[in-house]
């Protein structure tokens, strides 16, 4: 029986990735024509990433040869360098920003014209199943959540995890000891991320739902005007609304719940990091090894880990939304058309 349950959940979980590979194949489709945007906003993204980090190896020569060794040419360089270095990540943050714009306004616009067109090509039958609510909401409220999930949260997760490279390379090249005590922490905040990533998929399914009935009862109200006046239901239909409205705000305040949750307890942990780098620094022999420079630049670019970390545990919820969305308009697209068979 056991082994007869085992089966049954694998081959689910099976389905399941197969269902979302396909998703994501076809996601991507509507990306592939803007290769040379996406490359652009990559190296983008990259410069901005390393500039952005980087700029934090420059305390250690501040600190060591500037201020320890009263060094003014140091000082005189690191005044020229802050112009260049904040012209430099300016420009590859703009460069970055408009073209993922850009290239995600773009492919909303296809995917709503799209989903138009096939909305003027479905049978009578189809418009009798569904509610006009959810049909707009499809059209409207989806593609903007599947631009959000391509736009906002993918550039979190490029830029934010190419920040995280750079600061942990330059700690594991001043002192891989103090930089090893962050590695404990991994695999905990990853499976926190992980938990939510499933709980914020599970509720934005339901608040999909819920903005459907919304905008159904919404149309229902403004098409009825006359027969709510003449049979005199306001109050009942203004009681129904109020049930859905509260149904549709009770899982967006889950969705924020999850959130909010989810930034404080990861940070508790990496905090934990910190306290201990702090007490292994106390060591003569670990102390022995470091210079002010390489001690505050280590310690300023744990704290900075916290700030990309927060980051990509959520865009989370912006990504399952849009994975979500593109879901339900791929299921809508592929719906069989009304076929023409009359004659002139």
């Amino acid at each position: 029986m056991e082994k007869l349950i085992l089966m049954t959940y694998d081959s689910k979980r099976i389905d399941k990735a197969s269902v979302n590979a396909t998703l994501y194949s076809r996601l991507f489709s509507y990306y592939r024509v803007y290769k040379k945007l996406i490359c652009t906003a990559l190296i983008g993204l990259c410069l901005f990433s390393l500039v952005d980090a980087g700029m934090i190896y420059f305390v250690k020569p501040l600190i060591d040869q500037g201020l320890g060794k009263a060094d003014s040419y140091t000082l005189q360089l690191g005044a020229l360098l802050v112009v260049g270095i904040f012209f430099l990540r300016g420009l590859a943050s703009f460069t970055s920003s408009y073209a993922i714009a850009y290239i995600s306004s773009k492919v909303t616009y296809r995917i709503r014209q799209q989903a138009f067109e096939k909305l003027l090509c479905l049978p009578r039958g189809y418009f009798d199943l569904n509610n006009r609510g959810s049909l707009i909401s499809k059209i409207i409220y989806d593609t903007e959540q599947l631009s959000q999930a391509f736009s906002s949260a993918v550039v979190v997760a490029i830029r934010e995890s190419v920040i995280i490279l750079v600061l942990f390379s330059m700690m594991v090249y001043n002192s891989w000891q103090l930089t090893a005590i962050f590695l404990v922490i991994v695999p905990v905040i990853a499976l926190i991320i992980n938990r939510v990533s499933k709980r914020f998929k599970n509720i934005s399914h339901k608040l999909q739902n819920s903005m459907g009935q919304v905008s159904n009862k919404t149309e229902q109200a403004i098409l009825n005007q006359q027969e709510i006046v003449l049979l005199n239901t306001r109050t009942q239909i203004s009681e129904q609304f109020e049930g859905i409205n509260n149904h549709n705000r009770q899982q967006n305040m889950k969705l924020q719940a999850t959130s909010a949750i989810s930034n404080p307890v990861i940070q508790l942990i990496a905090s934990f990091a910190i306290s201990a780098v702090l007490l292994l620094a106390s060591i003569d022999q670990v102390l022995n090894q470091l210079t002010p420079g390489s001690f505050t630049l280590i310690l300023i670019a744990m704290g900075s880990l916290l700030k990309p970390l927060k980051q990509l545990s959520n865009i989370n919820q912006q990504l399952q939304r849009g994975l979500i969305a593109a879901k339900s308009l791929f299921s809508f697209l592929d719906e069989q058309e009304e076929h023409d068979i009359g004659t002139k």
